[in-house]
């Protein structure tokens, strides 16, 4: 599940250093919206975990109360570094879903492969690296 995976990417991440936010497991007090909102606009990227039917619920919600839509928007209107990991995702059709989203469907993703997790986890570094122009902690070192 994209969950699982959200999971499994943390552990890898935070392994080579790196400081990662979950939405379901890190947020503080207060109102769920407001704490996601001010934790997606301190990040520099946004990792959006696609999983099988990921956008289903998406698709025509036009009144923005998807959480997952949401939180796309907002990372695109903060201009944070999107990376898309694909794991058993299809790409719906551009107009089953609201155009304040549509965007997404231009974004360059990493094809998760989970036999291959350390090469998979490597392409999604040289994403970060690239589009931010840091250098990211080398594997292993903790920050």
């Amino acid at each position: 599940t994209g969950s699982q995976l959200a999971s499994l990417l943390k552990v890898h991440l935070q392994h080579r250093g790196l400081s990662v936010f979950i939405d379901v497991e890190k947020l503080e007090a207060g109102t769920f919206e407001d704490k996601l909102v001010q934790s997606l606009k301190r990040a520099r990227n946004f990792l959006l975990v696609l999983s099988a039917n990921a956008l289903d619920k998406c698709m025509d919600d036009l009144e923005l109360k998807d959480w997952v839509h949401k939180e796309i928007v907002l990372a695109m209107s903060c201009d944070k570094n999107i990376v898309p990991i694909i794991d058993q995702f299809s790409w719906p059709d551009p107009g089953r879903l609201p155009e304040d989203m549509r965007d997404i469907l231009k974004f360059n993703g990493v094809q998760w492969v989970h036999e291959y997790q350390d090469a998979s986890i490597e392409k999604i570094l040289r994403f970060l690296q690239a589009q931010n122009n840091v250098e990211l902690p080398q594997r292993g070192v903790l920050s």
